[in-house]
C-alpha cells in the first residue's frame, strides 16, 4: 500500500489524538486498529493505554516523531 500524505488542517473522524481520547476510546471498547506512541513514552497515562491495548490485542508502534508519522499515515 502506498503512503498517503494527510492534509494536517483537515480533521479526520477515524483518527484519535492525545492520551485522554485514546484511553477513553479503549475503556469504552471502541474499535482501535493501532496505537502510535512516541519513542520512550512509557510513563504516566501511557502505561494504562498500553495495558488496555495489550488486553485488546491492539498493535502498538513506537514512532520517532508524531508529525512525521501523521504525514506518512
Amino acid at each position: 500500500m502506498a503512503n498517503r500524505k494527510l492534509d494536517l488542517q483537515e480533521p479526520r473522524e477515524d483518527i484519535l489524538e492525545g492520551r485522554n481520547p485514546v484511553y477513553e476510546a479503549l475503556k469504552a471498547g471502541r474499535q482501535v486498529d493501532k496505537i502510535l506512541i512516541a519513542k520512550g513514552e512509557h510513563h504516566g497515562s501511557i502505561i494504562r493505554i498500553l495495558a488496555l491495548a495489550k488486553q485488546g490485542r491492539i498493535p502498538i508502534s513506537e514512532v520517532k516523531s508524531y508529525i512525521e508519522e501523521r504525514i506518512k499515515f
